[in-house]
């Protein structure tokens, strides 16, 4: 029998040897890194010069202390050895698209939990964290947990609405060339509500813009200023020339040679789906898709395991708020206070 045993034990610990090193190459090894793109993010944020945001773009790179990303990127390999440079990379990069969108709109849901968890530990350097919000939107980005009920204007609370807002945001802002869903989930599902609609197209823009952007801030920069009146007039702009489509049966959004055009391709889809055929969203944005870009929103969800909600908690940014939830203790090191907002964030 004794012969057998030793077999039986040689066996299992062969197996035991073998599935750890499974284990250890598929977490370090080339799969991980090959899910991101191997090219490095684009400088500005993605936004080419000229665009309406391509100012505040700057102005925000130019507002990260020196040494801030390094020190994060160094906390979060320190926990996580299996974060490679790339990935580190996508998702500072993602952080920072959101952060720009959170100084320009008064609600942002937070929809990555990846991305989220960079935002946590950007936090836990508070003073920096300070530093930066004051340089680049002049008061703090709070970090709080998400509230699906709206009060202010009781029209927006239609399932969806903020997910469809934030990709039409998102897309006007960053292009329709970007690797987005990777870290955000599957984008363009959700029709814009028909309250979102009506709040676009009235004939006095100021509700929209109370309503929909971090508006009446007095020490606003130009730069965000600008950046925000110009997604509010090309959110109106664009529902009339839907509408126009629509009034003359069209079903598609115009094409063109127009750089304008180009980059509000798949949010003018997104937008003139809505009005017309809302059950028939997917089948018009895999229209004006790339292949590239079918794959992404085929694939992010099971990569990027970013669904909101479905998740973990979704979070959201407001900015326009006043209260002091700037943390304390630490005022600048390691392991301090977060700047959450609320209980439950998950800092620690």
């Amino acid at each position: 029998m004794e012969p057998i045993i030793i077999i039986v034990a040689v066996v299992v610990l062969l197996s035991v040897l073998y599935y750890s090193f499974v284990k250890k190459e598929r977490q370090a090894g080339p799969n991980k890194e090959s899910s991101w793109p191997a090219h490095q993010p684009p400088q500005k944020l993605g936004i080419f010069a000229g665009h309406m945001a391509y100012d505040a773009a700057l102005r925000l790179e130019e507002s990260i202390p020196a040494g801030y990303e390094e020190r994060i990127k160094e906390r979060m390999q320190q926990q996580d050895t299996t974060l490679t440079d790339r990935e580190w990379q996508w998702r500072w990069h993602e952080l920072k698209r959101f952060l720009l969108m959170g100084a320009l709109l008064r609600r942002v849901n937070m929809y990555s939990a990846q991305v989220d968890e960079v935002w946590h530990e950007m936090l836990m350097f508070t003073r920096e964290y300070q530093e930066f919000c004051e340089r680049f939107c002049g008061r703090m980005i709070h970090h709080a947990p998400h509230s699906s009920a709206v009060e202010t204007a009781g029209k927006l609370q239609e399932p969806g609405a903020e997910r469809a807002w934030f990709d039409w945001v998102y897309g006007e802002l960053f292009g329709p060339d970007n690797p987005g869903s990777r870290l955000w989930g599957a984008m363009y599902r959700t029709p814009m509500s028909p309250a979102l609609l009506e709040l676009l197209g009235q004939d006095d823009e100021e509700p929209a813009r109370k309503e929909l952007f971090n508006s009446g801030l007095g020490d606003q920069s130009p730069e965000l200023v600008q950046a925000r009146e110009g997604l509010l007039r090309r959110a109106r702009e664009q529902l009339h020339e839907v509408e126009e489509l629509a009034s003359r049966g069209e079903r598609r959004y115009a094409r063109g040679s127009d750089e304008t055009v180009t980059w509000s391709l798949l949010g003018g889809t997104l937008m003139l789906a809505s009005v017309t055929a809302p059950d028939q969203l997917q089948s018009s944005m895999e229209e004006v898709m790339g292949p590239q870009q079918r794959q992404q929103q085929s694939t992010s969800s099971c990569g990027a395991g970013t669904t909101g909600a479905q998740e973990r908690d979704s979070y959201d940014v407001d900015s326009s708020q006043d209260s002091g939830h700037s943390g304390g203790g630490d005022s600048g090191g390691d392991g301090g206070g977060s700047s959450c907002s609320g209980g439950g964030c998950g800092s620690s």
